[in-house]
């Protein structure tokens, strides 16, 4: 249902124990974050949601994708309020270029007409999640288990919405993502 400032979200109607599963699913698309790290703009901090809305538009073309996508907030483009172009010297904002030519590039190739493209972007970076297998391994984790880890759009889980005290916990195997009530 919606909910106020928020968007759409999950919400029960009864109490739940808490270690209830709640939702196992897989991300409609997603992108690893090596596959991340080939781009020049890897190592940007909007480049996650850059790369997933490459990966996102080259898989548009496949049954159901865009029709998921397309069902998910916001309906209207929302603009990065974390990307500020006077925080950027001349090398990041080349890279940045590039991560908005490449993002643009990829929409051309896609089945999603080119109105649609600025909302896409938008829907694909404020739903998407991150996975990460292992992320009990704190210790090393960039050496030893960024190979495992990820981002996705998940159709379903896209719903759970962040809260600072949260009463549902995610955990990742693979791209797979678990949701268990932390809380009763």
């Amino acid at each position: 249902r919606e909910s106020a400032g928020k968007g759409r979200g999950w919400f029960t109607t009864t109490d739940l124990p808490a270690g209830t599963l709640l939702l196992v699913e897989k991300p409609v698309a997603s992108c690893m974050d090596c596959e991340m790290y080939r781009y020049k703009w890897g190592n940007l901090g909007s480049a996650d949601s850059a790369a997933l809305t490459v990966a996102v538009s080259s898989r548009t073309h496949k049954p159901g994708v865009l029709s998921i996508i397309r069902l998910m907030h916001p309906s209207e483009a929302v603009p990065d309020k974390d990307d500020s172009e006077e925080d950027r010297d001349e090398e990041e904002q080349a890279e940045h270029e590039k991560m908005q030519a490449d993002m643009q590039q990829a929409w051309r190739q896609s089945a999603a007409h080119p109105s649609e493209w600025d909302r896409l972007s938008s829907v694909i970076r404020l739903n998407s999640i991150g996975f990460y297998t292992n992320n009990e391994h704190v210790m090393g984790f960039k050496e030893r288990y960024r190979a495992c880890t990820g981002s996705g759009v998940y159709g379903l889980a896209c719903g759970f919405n962040h809260s600072c005290r949260p009463n549902v916990a995610r955990f990742c195997i693979g791209d797979a993502a678990f949701f268990r009530t932390n809380q009763p």
